[in-house]
């Protein structure tokens, strides 16, 4: 821009300048006219506006050559200070000249350095299936037991960066986007964590204890990237344990399956038993009902024997009470004990006479 400016002005000028070295009269005026219009043009005011987006947090570095200076760059509270909350920024430029008559060779060089760190929240979901992962190639992390079972296990993770964060995110990261640390430091530390978790089990372990190593690498992840400026807001497990030999999940298969007759068996041995507990409990209560019916007839009989033993008079009182007041019909001889048979004789009974009446 600046070179182009000079051919401009001096295309301009030159015929006129050449003229009067011709004349020898009035070249000074005009070469001194020139130099001035170039110098004017050289030292002319420059500057950059920028926006700030929401989401982003925006810092204005010094840019200087002393060497002197150059250590408070690396203090995160030199980038603290230098932090902005205006959503405009201005670029000063100043012109830096490389030499030329009286500097009209140069440029324009900023003299503040805009460096911007994006706080929008980022989402990984490492994982081996294409279908469910943030990327399509199998991202799952390759982790083994401790009888050296290799195994691939998914994973999500949720981070974002605090505005109170920004400067120490820029101190440790620079201008690296949160999605690049997502995939490589954030992703580099759980691989490592899930590694040395579960390389620590056996398989069986490891299956059991897979909530607990999750919880366990989540809070480390918290710990170490928030003194980095990274805030994690989730992490857990995505799609389970995938087995590098397909024989080993087929060996898990059947032994579920094989777990889950058993507790149908058990289940229903369980309910077998408790149907036959009940039956049992009816029986129980059906016996004890009849024996205690059977004690009470017992009892009565009892008594009554009691009774007739204390009051022989009684069995011929209940014997008339049974007859009604009417003798028997039938009589029975011989009690068969001498081998006669018995004989029934059909008792008639006596029609009274009339008593005649003696006539007056």
């Amino acid at each position: 821009m600046r070179q182009r400016l000079f051919v401009t002005i001096f295309a301009g000028l030159g015929t006129p300048i050449l003229r009067a070295f011709r004349s020898r009269r009035g070249a000074f005026p005009l070469i001194a006219a020139g130099l001035a219009v170039l110098i004017l043009t050289g030292c002319a005011a420059k500057s950059e506006i920028h926006a700030i987006e929401a989401n982003q947090t925006a810092f204005l570095i010094p840019l200087t050559s002393d060497p002197s200076k150059q250590a408070q760059l690396q203090s995160i509270d030199f980038l603290k200070k230098n932090q902005v909350a205006v959503k405009l920024v201005t670029i000063p430029f100043e012109w830096r000249s490389t030499g030329g008559l009286f500097g009209s060779s140069g440029d324009y060089y900023p003299s503040l350095k805009l460096v911007i760190v994006d706080r929008t929240l980022v989402t990984r979901e490492w994982t081996k299936s294409a279908a469910t992962g943030t990327s399509p190639s199998d991202q799952a992390f390759g982790v083994e037991s401790s009888e050296s079972i290799d195994f691939k296990i998914g994973a999500s993770c949720t981070a974002i960066i605090l505005e109170e964060d920004a400067a120490t995110y820029l101190y440790y990261y620079g201008s690296k986007p949160l999605t690049e640390v997502m995939d490589q430091d954030v992703r580099g530390f759980i691989q490592q964590q899930l590694f040395n978790e579960f390389g620590s089990r056996t398989l069986s372990q490891g299956q059991t204890d897979k909530k607990l190593i999750f919880q366990t690498v989540s809070q480390q992840l918290v710990d170490t990237f928030k003194k980095k400026g990274i805030t994690i807001l989730s992490f857990g497990g995505s799609e389970g344990m995938t087995y590098t030999d397909p024989k080993i999940q087929a060996a898990i298969n059947q032994s579920y399956a094989a777990q889950q007759a058993v507790v149908q068996a058990q289940a229903a041995a369980t309910q077998q038993s408790f149907v036959n507990q009940q039956l049992v409990s009816q029986a129980n209560a059906q016996a004890t009902a009849t024996v205690i019916a059977g004690a009470a007839q017992s009892q009565v009989l009892q008594q009554n024997g009691e009774m007739l033993a204390r009051y022989p008079g009684l069995t011929n009182y209940i014997l008339a009470q049974k007859s009604n007041g009417q003798v028997p019909q039938i009589l029975v001889l011989g009690g068969g004990q001498n081998g006669s048979l018995p004989f029934s004789f059909l008792l008639q009974t006596p029609v009274e006479t009339p008593t005649p009446t003696p006539s007056k």
